[in-house]
């Protein structure tokens, strides 16, 4: 590691500033700013969606019984509807710091992830159904509910939207942390907590579950954005752990 960041510190006498020269120059203040953005959405990004599968009310998965819950429980639904939409959508920023991160220690790796998590930019927009779910399951018989629910799953480029957004956007953030282990800056175990926890909290259609998946997930993003809270802004700007 000390051999790397040798390699990219320039010659004597050029009179440009190392990386820890950053910490404490011009530079140092203007990274600040966007570390500390970078740190708190990450970890913002966590609570949020944490908050969100808490309050998610869970029922049985048959569609009539879904649609019953949900009418059963309409602000419970409306606000995770509105905290998971949110906490989505700081995954993107997420994404872009983490890619800052893992510049020069897993570029392509990286870059791969970012493109992954912009096509799963998409899932938060998807939680606007819950609200259509609930006006159904109010205001319809629940016969007609479950029929007209289910014809909106049959239109076949329907398909596109909501698995592969789910699938890209874990796939991509699971890729950036692995590539900011792979850069040096975390363990490798956020990015295992991450996919670990993304699998369960989507696959388990209970508060269980779903509380420890993104638990998990929680865990992670923490993880990494105290990790960017607390490096030096020299290090931020090069893009090397100290």
């Amino acid at each position: 590691m000390s051999g790397r960041i040798a390699d990219g510190l320039p010659a004597a006498g050029t009179g440009h500033a190392s990386g820890t020269g950053h910490a404490g120059g011009a530079g140092g203040g203007s990274a600040r700013l966007p570390r500390t953005a970078a740190g708190l959405t990450m970890a913002a990004a966590g609570v949020i969606i944490f908050a969100g599968y808490l309050v998610t009310p869970y029922g049985n998965s048959a569609e009539a019984a879904e649609l019953r819950t949900v009418a059963a429980h309409p602000m419970q639904t409306q606000v995770a509807a509105v905290l998971l939409h949110f906490g989505y959508l700081l995954l993107v920023p997420t994404a872009f710091a983490l890619v800052h991160l893992a510049r020069r220690g897993a570029r392509r790796l990286s870059y791969t992830g970012l493109v992954f998590s912009v096509l799963g930019a998409g899932l938060s927009g998807l939680l606007v159904t819950d609200f259509f779910s609930l006006a159904l399951a109010q205001h319809l018989p629940i016969a007609s509910a479950v029929r007209v629910s289910e014809a909106a799953k049959q239109y076949s480029l329907g398909a596109l939207l909501a698995k592969p957004s789910a699938l890209a956007a874990v796939l991509g953030l699971v890729l950036l942390a692995v590539a900011a282990w792979r850069a040096g800056w975390v363990s490798w175990w956020p990015a295992a907590a991450m996919f670990a926890g993304w699998i369960v909290a989507i696959g388990g259609n209970a508060l269980v579950p779903a509380g420890i998946g993104s638990g998990l997930v929680l865990l992670s993003l923490v993880v990494l954005g105290v990790r960017v809270l607390r490096m030096s802004d020299g290090e931020w700007e090069d893009g090397r752990p100290a």
